[in-house]
């Protein structure tokens, strides 16, 4: 029995616009510290090597020396093989990040970036299959199987990146770019490959029936709408295969779905931001439904914005399902008059109608802000 480490899509040097400015570069460093994670799997469970299924980089235009050498040298740490497959994200080309990789790589680091077998562990070899380009016109992983032979006693670890058209059919796709699943059952089946090591879907999924089929997802989540993402997968390849799923992730993305009615609404939801550790590596998006007036809205907003400064993210996603109740503004105690109480009558005309302009809603949330923060002003 051999066992190894399958991890994906690590996507150094990842772009994260949706993050305050210091949050990026901590997020890109932890992606760095990924590697490092892996290392500590290999240690810990006893891996003969690892692979890794394509986006290994954001990109081919990522610095090649604060993301390149920084992985390189965390690769370099890891004291067993390194297999990397060039992906969609960072295929192999003129401009290829893998040409900088290939320069500087450490002596445990191998680039899967033709279609060879390569010896990874005694009796047992890994292939891969290589992104060309960003857009290839036949199965992405076809290469690397159809004119191998049956191994015999040795086993075979494919190593490859793409959407499983069983699985994930995507209809404005060309087919010929999909990866078939029948073909990876078939080479499964004769003895061709073992083990399909997968990567692009960020989710850790299996694939099919056998058991051999993984997608490994991605040691570090990306984004909100991926399930069960930041593992990494622990492989044991012999007679048979048993895949273990183990969490590295140190980021989360969260979203946080609330009915809110009242200002003892907000107070929960502040409490409810305000627990839990390490704000600073967690995303969050809310997701509000109910019925407020336009003060506690404007209240709502200035939750976020005060509690945002700690967190890696914090954003009001989908208010689509929150309405304002603006019959409760007082344009008095506001302070208007002219042109402003004309402007706020027909806000609240707006904003009461059938069905209510959701728009003219929070111009008075804004418009009650603005006042009171100029009757603070004013005051002090």
């Amino acid at each position: 029995m051999t066992r190894f480490v399958h991890a994906a899509d690590l996507q150094l040097g990842k772009a994260t616009r949706f993050l305050r400015p210091e949050a990026r570069d901590r997020y890109r460093q932890e992606r760095i510290d990924s590697i490092r994670a892996i290392g500590d799997v290999v240690r810990r469970e006893g891996a003969e090597f690892v692979v890794v299924s394509g986006d290994v980089f954001d990109s081919n235009d990522v610095d090649r020396g604060q993301v390149v050498r920084r992985a390189l040298d965390a690769f370099g740490e890891l004291s067993v093989p390194v297999f990397l497959l060039p992906g969609n994200h960072d295929h192999l080309g003129l401009r290829s990040v893998w040409h900088s990789v290939k320069q500087h790589a450490p002596a445990n680091v191998v680039v899967l970036d033709d279609c060879g077998p390569r010896t990874a562990a005694p009796g047992v070899e890994v292939v891969g299959s290589p992104w060309t380009s960003k857009r290839p016109l036949s199965d992405p992983a076809a290469d690397a199987f159809d004119d191998l032979r049956p191994a015999g006693d040795t086993r075979r670890v494919l190593v490859a990146h793409g959407v499983v058209d069983a699985v994930f059919p995507v209809t404005d796709r060309i087919d010929q770019a999909l990866i078939k699943l029948d073909a990876l059952e078939s080479a499964l089946a004769d003895g061709r490959v073992h083990y399909v090591a997968l990567g692009d879907r960020h989710s850790v999924t299996s694939v099919g029936s056998t058991g051999r089929i993984w997608y490994a997802g991605t040691p570090e989540p990306c984004s909100w709408d991926e399930t069960a993402p930041g593992h990494v997968l622990v492989v044991d390849l012999g007679e048979t295969v048993e895949v273990r799923p183990i969490e590295v992730a140190r980021w989360s993305f969260e979203t946080v779905s609330v009915v809110l009615e009242s200002a003892a609404d907000l107070d929960a939801l502040r409490t409810r931001l305000t627990g839990g550790a390490c704000k600073e590596r967690r995303a969050v998006r809310i997701v509000a439904e109910g019925s407020l007036s336009v003060a506690e809205r404007a209240e709502l907003a200035e939750i976020v914005a005060e509690l945002a400064e700690t967190f890696g993210c914090l954003e009001l996603h989908d208010m689509s399902g929150l309405q304002t109740r603006p019959d409760q503004v007082d344009p008095d105690e506001l302070g208007l008059t002219g042109y402003q109480r004309d402007a706020f009558d027909e806000l609240v005309a707006l904003a009461t109608a059938e069905p209510p302009d959701e728009r003219a809603a929070d111009a008075l949330v804004l418009l009650d802000r603005m006042t009171r923060l100029a009757g603070i002003r004013n005051a002090a």
